[in-house]
């Protein structure tokens, strides 16, 4: 570190740290503006001033924001910010403490509780008043009614000393609030909600996109599986797919099924397939490119912990053949190509975003797809 910067530096934190008394002597620009913070953290940065989070364990990161909104524009050469956690020991609670300033500079840890930007020649506040971003590391949960505070913020422009107004900037952490869809009460609708919303039902959840009869059968887990029985697959008019299904195989815990389409030459597995499910039960569904493709071809391998059977292929058959369809029930692929990205609760079901398929899929109390 340069001699200029070392002084540069010293000045700042004299100026901040031991004669903070002093800031009423040189009143400038900032003196008395408002500070926020922003738990909402956005790319590019927005004051959103929420001044909320979670209920934290530990482990957790806190992300906060500071901005000065009315300091738009004003030159500083750096500034402390000291946070707080009232009727708490801060460093019981929170073990590291790092941040960065708007121009991308990593703040400087004095103490546990005190961050210090530095601009040696000065820099201005971007038109949104953003001051840069904290990362608070917690080492013991915070409850619901915590409350975490910047205590002070001291900014500095030249000789001036300025101390910002600090009083709405608090940060409270509240315990997740149950609304329609949360089944698990953590605050989010996702995925784990769906399922625990099918599982009341007693249905069963499928990562290829299948319902069906179990899949375990009886037999020597650690002994490899043979093929399963009664390979086939049929368009299912219900959902505009294919569905496959084939008959439980003795000691098999999971199913692999594999899918290969060709225009002009023979579809074959091992060798041009890929997987796109594995599932438990012994029924599932795939939504093909049928009409660009002349032939197409469906394998399945009955698994367990000893490894899988061989390939057996699937034989195509009309739906009347098996007597109509398998009602569709809780149906979401999970494989590499089929990724639910929206999950939505309204109206007693689940609206479910398949980005890959571009469909939008409902799925009512029961599990079924509506």
């Amino acid at each position: 570190m340069s001699i200029l910067k070392r002084l540069s530096l010293c000045f700042l934190f004299v100026s901040l740290l031991l004669i903070p008394s002093f800031a009423q002597h040189f009143l400038g620009a900032l003196s008395g503006l408002v500070l926020q913070v922003d738990t909402q953290i956005e790319s590019p940065v927005q004051n959103n001033n929420v001044q909320t989070l979670p209920e934290q364990k530990a482990g957790d990161t806190i992300q906060f924001q500071l901005f000065v909104p009315a300091g738009a524009g004003q030159s500083t050469n750096g500034y402390t910010v000291e946070l707080d956690l009232p009727g708490k020991t801060f460093s019981s609670y929170i073990g590291n403490v790092s941040g960065t300033d708007w121009t991308g500079g990593t703040l400087i840890s004095t103490v546990s509780t005190k961050l210090s930007a530095l601009f040696v020649t000065g820099a201005y506040l971007p038109s949104t008043g953003y001051l840069g971003q904290l990362d608070l590391q917690v080492v013991r949960p915070l409850e619901d009614g915590t409350t975490l505070i910047v205590k002070s913020l001291s900014i500095t422009s030249g000789s001036d000393v300025d101390v910002l107004d600090v009083s709405n900037a608090i940060i409270t952490f509240t315990a997740p609030a149950t609304g329609p869809g949360d089944f698990d009460g953590n605050g989010i609708v996702n995925l784990a909600d769906f399922l625990a919303f099918v599982g009341v039902f007693d249905t069963t959840y499928s990562t290829g996109g299948g319902q069906g009869g179990s899949g375990q059968g009886g037999g020597d887990s650690s002994v490899i599986p043979p093929p399963p029985d009664n390979a086939r697959y049929w368009w299912d008019p219900s959902i505009h797919e294919y569905r496959i299904s084939w008959n439980p195989t003795p000691g098999a815990t999971s199913y692999r099924v594999y899918y290969d389409s060709a225009i002009f030459f023979n579809v074959s597995c091992p060798g041009g397939c890929r997987r796109i499910a594995t599932v438990s039960d012994t029924t599932t569904a795939h939504l093909s490119s049928h009409r660009n493709f002349r032939r197409i071809g469906y394998w399945v391998r009955a698994c367990n912990d000893a490894g899988c059977s061989n390939y057996v292929r699937t034989a195509y058959v009309r739906a009347s053949e098996v007597g109509g369809y398998p009602l569709p029930t809780t149906i979401i692929g999970l494989s590499a190509f089929d990724d639910p990205t929206g999950i939505t609760y309204a109206n007693n079901r689940f609206y479910v975003v398949d980005e890959y398929r571009d469909k939008v899929y409902a799925y009512m109390s029961s599990g079924q797809r509506d």
